[in-house]
């Protein structure tokens, strides 16, 4: 995975490099800016010692992933854009210093949650929320690009938006959150979509950005956007549509377990309260996840409650038949029909469902649950 200027950053410090050994994004999640500041420091530092050019996932804007299973996030706007501004200038250093220029993946979902087919419920405040969190994002892309850093925007992926009502959708709110002075776009952080599939259908992430890319040059014909695909979890057609969703039991006697789908097999994951007969109203609390009612994750988060089998929305850590978590297309060297592909987001991070706690290393939990099913 080359640069014209250099190869990427190697995190040789994280979990994920340790077990798949392939560059990766880092990403910046703090709500606490000083903490975001020291992570930028120390990994510019090795990137620097590498002569490497590190890629970054900027993921703290105000009321992230919508009180999902990601939530979080920078107090306020005015903070937000504070620690960005922080932020950029030690870029713009590191810049001018070593003629690399890091690659900012900015705010992941952000804007695809402000579009129905993601988002379908709607906050009261919703039209004053959505104009700030775009004027957010264009701040933003302007203060990255003028440090020096390219910047790409999300925008989902090829099964949230199918249609081309949905995509030009998108791409107006693309031009609201800064796209003309962007670097490109990126699209499946970090979702399990297809690369490419046959020239013709909606799926397929390649196909996905080349349609908005059609739809951006018939109202900004001048841009010229770079294209990346994450590919982390990205796996083949025949795989991917073979994932299963976790699902889990409520017992009778306050057990909360966990069915693999390879098999019958349970494992006890933690406990639950409240009453046997009204189970839509009970507390979860996982051994090593978060405390969350049936009610949220039924109504914020996708779950699905069935008797006393809660089951997870299929995105979420889902598992092939086999009970492994699946592992994304590695990266070729070489852009597939002018795309390049990048990992965002490894697959030993957790995306938060009910054993794990978002961004947490899924293989460390299994294996500390394993411990408490002795």
């Amino acid at each position: 995975m080359f640069e014209r200027k250099g190869i990427l950053l190697l995190p040789l410090f994280s979990r994920s490099y340790k077990l798949t050994h392939q560059p990766h994004a880092i990403w910046l999640t703090s709500a606490d800016p000083k903490a975001n500041i020291t992570q930028l420091n120390n990994i510019l530092t090795i990137s620097q010692q590498q002569g490497a050019i590190p890629e970054l996932v900027l993921y703290t804007i105000p009321n992230r992933d919508l009180g999902q299973a990601s939530e979080g996030g920078a107090i306020n706007g005015k903070t937000y854009l504070a620690n960005n501004m922080e932020l950029a200038k030690i870029m713009k250093f590191f810049i001018t210093k070593t003629n690399r220029h890091p690659v900012i993946y900015l705010e992941p979902d952000s804007i695809a949650q402000l579009l129905p087919a993601v988002y379908r419920r709607t906050p009261k405040s919703y039209p004053s929320w959505v104009k700030e969190r775009l004027w957010l994002l264009k701040q933003s892309v302007d203060l990255f690009k003028q440090a020096g850093c390219k910047v790409f925007l999300d925008v989902g992926h090829s099964e949230w938006f199918s249609t081309e009502k949905q995509r030009t959708s998108m791409v107006d709110l693309l031009l609201q959150a800064g796209l003309q002075q962007a670097t490109g776009l990126i699209s499946n952080i970090s979702n399990f979509q297809p690369i490419s599939v046959a020239i013709g259908q909606t799926t397929g992430e390649i196909n996905y950005l080349k349609d908005l890319v059609n739809l951006i040059r018939k109202v900004a014909p001048a841009l010229n956007l770079q294209l990346r695909v994450d590919s982390s979890r990205s796996l083949p057609p025949e795989l991917y549509n073979q994932l299963k969703p976790r699902k889990f039991i409520l017992n009778s006697k306050g057990s909360l377990w966990e069915k693999t789908p390879a098999s019958s097999t349970l494992r006890r994951i933690g406990h639950w309260q409240g009453d046997v007969d009204r189970l839509e109203e009970a507390d979860l609390f996982p051994e090593f996840g978060v405390a969350k009612s049936c009610e949220q994750l039924v109504q914020n988060e996708g779950y699905t409650l069935i008797d006393n089998e809660l089951i997870a929305p299929r995105w979420l850590d889902p598992l092939l038949p086999s009970g492994k978590t699946p592992l994304g297309i590695l990266p070729p060297q070489r852009k597939i029909e002018g795309v390049e592909t990048r990992w965002i987001k490894p697959p030993d991070e957790a995306d938060g469902c009910l054993p794990y706690k978002a961004g947490d290393s899924v293989s460390l939990l299994d294996k500390q649950y394993s411990a408490i099913n002795f």
